[in-house]
């Protein structure tokens, strides 16, 4: 069993910081096989790279086995808080480019542009 489970997933920009989820806390409890989840939504309005960061915090039972030294930090994104009450943290980025969209006709929309786009003939 784990105590103290959070999780919390921001959207990072080059101009901003949005926070979309932060759930869990002192009084979240999971034992083995039991899993916290979440579904975020956010619109982007803004072009370029974009960095999806979860982080996820928990804290081990007294008495438990921690991860060694080596493995914390040779685990991508891993932090071992070095404190002795068995907070562990771990981080995912999912890093993406944002480009602008490109122009889309449906097929309705674009009868409709041939029905009504005629041509003009001066004799």
């Amino acid at each position: 069993m784990v105590d103290c489970v959070n999780l919390r997933v921001e959207m990072q920009a080059a101009t901003s910081k949005v926070l979309l989820a932060d759930i869990g806390g002192p009084t979240l409890s999971l034992v083995a096989g039991d899993t916290l989840e979440t579904t975020v939504h956010h619109e982007i309005k803004e072009l370029g790279q974009h960095v999806l960061a979860c982080t996820v915090s928990y804290q081990l039972p007294p008495g438990a086995r921690r991860p060694s030294i080596s493995a914390t930090t040779t685990a991508v994104g891993s932090v071992d808080t070095g404190d002795d009450n068995g907070l562990q943290t771990f981080r995912k980025f999912y890093k993406f480019a944002v480009r602008r969209a490109r122009p889309f006709l449906s097929p309705f929309a674009s009868l409709v542009r041939h029905l009504y786009t005629f041509d003009v003939l001066f004799v």
